[in-house]
């Protein structure tokens, strides 16, 4: 399930007290009725979200962050959405790899850093758009971790990723950036 649909579910959840009728008779009418009511509250609560994911720009954003909300927490897991939100092939810092080449370069990264925290900082993102991709760039803010040797890094990145959306779904087929100069690796001890 993509971020969106997850995000699109989670949302219904929360307003399901909303359209849960006290109480409810099953008949074909009241059915109806019930998809009626279902309908017209999500058409008078929900516009702006309806509206921001129709937008492809508002959708490689939310895929973005998405993408480095997972990347930030479990390592299992970003492993796992490899395969199902890149491309075939994909431009990853300057060479192109298959997923599962890309998939082996994530691992070593994991090994490296198994401790990981990206925030994509919202003032700076903008959107390039092709008729066959958008692409966000901005920066990101990140801190990462070795505890078995005490090593620590944080620091600034920009931050490219581009997204085919002519597949069915999106696909990551571009993620690029580099360091900035703030960058800091220390030893804890």
């Amino acid at each position: 399930m993509l971020a969106h649909e997850l995000r699109s579910t989670e949302t219904m959840r929360s307003f399901e007290p909303l359209w849960r009728p006290l109480v409810f008779l099953h008949t074909p009418r009241s059915h109806t009725m019930w998809k009626s009511l279902k309908l017209a509250i999500l058409i008078c609560v929900l516009p702006s979200v309806a509206s921001a994911r129709g937008s492809m720009e508002a959708r490689a954003v939310e895929l973005s962050r998405a993408y480095l909300g997972v990347w930030s927490s479990d390592s299992s897991a970003a492993l796992r959405q490899v395969s199902s939100i890149y491309g075939p092939r994909v431009s990853f810092y300057g060479r192109v790899l298959t997923r599962s080449g890309l998939q082996a370069e994530k691992r070593r990264f994991i090994q490296r850093w198994p401790i990981r925290r990206y925030v994509l900082r919202p003032e700076t993102v903008r959107i390039a758009c092709s008729p066959r991709r958008r692409t966000l760039n901005g920066v990101i803010d990140w801190r990462t971790e070795r505890p078995s040797r005490a090593v620590r890094a944080h620091g600034s990145s920009r931050f490219v990723q581009g997204f085919d959306f002519t597949t069915g779904r999106p696909l990551i087929v571009l993620e690029a950036g580099s360091v900035l100069n703030n960058a800091r690796r220390t030893r804890r001890g």
